[in-house]
């Protein structure tokens, strides 16, 4: 991309250098001469970017300087957003970082930033010639974004927004002719969407070669290795390196010629502190790495210093549990219809994100009884030509009115317009739309604090405490109270539900679930679980994984008035 500026004369610029003669920033001339690693990733071409970084490397710094730059040199109507997880970190990134290049740089504070049209709020910046830049935070829901439009999303912090907001996000560029998707953050565990991101990614790595005699061997990998007593050193030979002799080297060529065959389509750059040199060649700066080094957990080291996930095994289930869970002989069949030994059927659905790595999974069960066992007695998959959602919708239906299904917990996330319908094929007393949002952020449900459902009247929802109500699937999963089909017919659902792993969130002090690889399964088991407790209870009190169940008996949902979730009263039974 190259970037153009008007003068008395006419200049072509890299991005690069441009940014050199643009800013200023404290009071001195801004300049990436001493972070080489960077020019590459202010030039580069590709419309997906991934940062994958350690702290403190100037990641928020190029974010911020790169975005001010384009809204300089984008045509009127260009529109950047800037995506955190909380709304905290976007004050932050507004009035340290965005405002400090605005008001510290003449050529922009007096060429750009000054007149009528200028809007300078804490979310919002509007530059003289027409050109935007907005900040929001989306952890858990993309709620707060929706309505708006833009060429450019750059996302910060990534690891800790929940891999579902990201493509509804994404849909805010859907207009536009060229977008660009920027994704910057520390990597955390192996089974993070950062992760999956990085595995479609050119996963660049910056590479220097040692220039003592005899050794000449590259180094890319950037570890404990080379750590040395007083300095950055070569993790062969453990003789002293100079990282700014170094180059970026892809690890995979993008492919993005292939077309819907593509499999790496974003550029990325993995960041770590060593080779951060104004840093790592300050006496006491090293000895602080050096006491990281000590003290650190492993897993703290490999994110936030040398900019690598670590498998911290935290996985919610392990398979070993789900195979208790099995009922040999057992099918993954509908019941025959009629047959009253059944108990009433719910069924859970969650809908595929377009254009992502997701699909429309079903599964249908009971609870057998309530609240103690849930019995799953078919799941489905929809790949292949049944991804169309109108092929979708018309099987559900079809399987619902022969198998007389009495209550549908349809994700509203992915799949409102579905779900509309949806009810309007079956009604909307057969129809419960489940959202996993912001209620509540911490492991565990049942707290007055932390309700894990809440009812919103205006869309007919129901908002749930994503965590929570995964939480409770797991543990009744763990508790073997859930009772699937023989293991031999379970391989693609286990693969979803164990798809899952819990991270911890410094910033809110609370763990979340997140995942690289599909977990559809494991939200259409969650929502057919929360649909047969509404159909039997008439509100989310609780089941058999829960810390606490509200008193009640099935098919007589006697509400506690001081557990009150704000749902229709006998809507579902």
């Amino acid at each position: 991309m190259e970037a153009t500026v008007s003068t008395d004369t006419r200049v072509r610029l890299k991005p690069s250098a441009l940014v050199q003669k643009l800013f200023m920033l404290h009071g001195e001339p801004f300049s990436i001469a001493d972070y080489p690693y960077l020019k590459a990733i202010y030039d580069t071409p590709a419309n997906e970017v991934g940062l994958f970084t350690a702290r403190q490397i100037a990641k928020s710094t190029t974010l911020a300087s790169k975005t001010v730059m384009e809204a300089v040199v984008d045509p009127p109507g260009g529109h950047q957003v800037i995506v955190m997880p909380l709304q905290d970190q976007a004050y932050v990134f507004s009035t340290q970082r965005l405002r400090d290049f605005i008001q510290d740089s003449p050529i922009i504070k007096d060429g750009f930033f000054t007149g009528p049209n200028v809007v300078d709020q804490m979310l919002r910046k509007v530059f003289s010639h027409g050109t935007m830049i907005s900040l929001g935070y989306a952890q858990r829901t993309a709620d707060r974004l929706r309505g708006r439009s833009a060429g450019r999303i750059k996302f910060d912090e990534v690891q800790d927004i929940f891999p579902e907001v990201i493509p509804i996000v994404k849909e805010m560029a859907f207009r536009a002719k060229n977008p660009s998707y920027w994704y910057c953050g520390t990597p955390k565990t192996l089974n993070n969407h950062m992760e999956a991101m990085r595995n479609r990614s050119t996963a660049n790595e910056w590479a220097v070669k040692c220039q003592t005699g005899g050794c000449g061997k590259w180094n890319l990998n950037w570890h404990e290795k080379n750590v040395g007593d007083t300095g950055v050193v070569c993790e062969f030979c453990q003789k002293p390196i100079n990282t700014n002799l170094g180059q970026w080297v892809q690890s995979r060529r993008m492919d993005l010629e292939r077309g819907k065959d593509a499999k790496i389509t974003m550029e990325s750059f993995r960041i770590p502190q060593l080779i951060v040199k104004p840093i790592m060649d300050h006496p006491f700066k090293w000895r602080e790495l050096l006491d990281k080094v000590r003290d650190y957990p492993t897993e703290q080291l490999y994110n936030e210093v040398f900019g690598l996930p670590f498998d911290s095994g935290q996985q919610p289930i392990t398979l070993t549990q789900l195979i208790k869970c099995c009922i040999p002989g057992r099918r993954n069949r509908m019941p025959n219809p009629g047959d009253i030994s059944i108990p009433p059927l719910c069924m859970g659905v969650d809908w595929a994100f377009v254009g992502e790595n997701s699909y429309t999974f079903v599964v249908v069960g009971a609870w057998n009884p309530f609240p103690h066992v849930f019995d799953v007695y078919y799941w489905k998959i929809f790949t292949g030509q049944e991804t169309d959602s109108l092929f979708q919708i018309e099987w559900i239906t079809q399987l619902v009115r022969r198998h007389n299904v009495k209550l549908v917990g349809a994700d509203w996330g992915a799949g409102h317009v579905q779900n509309l319908q949806l009810i309007n094929k079956l009604g909307e007393p057969t129809v419960a739309q489940l959202w996993h949002t912001s209620l509540g952020q911490g492991v565990g449900g049942g707290s007055k604090s932390q309700p894990r459902a809440k009812f919103e009247p205006k869309t007919r929802k129901w908002h749930l405490n994503r965590t929570a109500v995964l939480t409770d699937t797991f543990e009744t999963m763990r508790k073997t109270q859930v009772r699937f089909p023989c293991y031999e017919d379970n391989e693609i659902l286990f693969k979803h539900i164990m798809a899952e792993s819990l991270e911890f969130n410094d910033k809110s002090n609370r763990q979340f679930y997140t995942h690289v690889d599909p977990d559809d399964g494991l939200h259409a088991l969650c929502y057919a679980m929360l649909a047969g407790e509404l159909l039997l209870r008439g509100t989310f009190g609780g089941h058999a994984g829960s810390d606490s169940i509200i008193p009640g008996r099935a098919n007589a949902p006697d509400r506690d008035p001081a557990e009150d979730d704000g749902g229709p009263p006998n809507a579902y039974y």
